[in-house]
């Protein structure tokens, strides 16, 4: 929905705003299963908490990599329309 709001400037806040709902939504719901999912990754002998410890620094290590490396391709993806939409192909395929 964010790529295609540029192409409606009329619509383009109620479509940015569906989108932000959208993205909450799977936010909730993705912190929602967490706990599911570190309970089975957790093993008897092993604490949950540690399994989750060892998440949020795995995932605190991606988004110190992520955040220069996707400024950095937006940057190239934004160079044009088609660029944008080829990448978004090429990722998504």
């Amino acid at each position: 929905l964010d790529m295609i709001a540029p192409a409606f400037p009329h619509l383009f806040l109620p479509i940015i705003c569906i989108s932000s709902i959208f993205k909450a939504m799977c936010g909730v719901s993705a912190g929602a299963c967490n706990s599911a999912i570190m309970q089975h990754l957790a093993s008897k002998k092993a604490n949950i908490a540690e399994v989750s410890a060892k998440s949020y620094a795995q995932h605190t290590l991606v988004s110190i990599i992520a955040l220069p490396v996707g400024v950095l391709f937006a940057r190239m993806a934004n160079a044009s329309y088609i660029s944008l939409w080829a990448s978004f192909g090429v990722l998504t395929a």
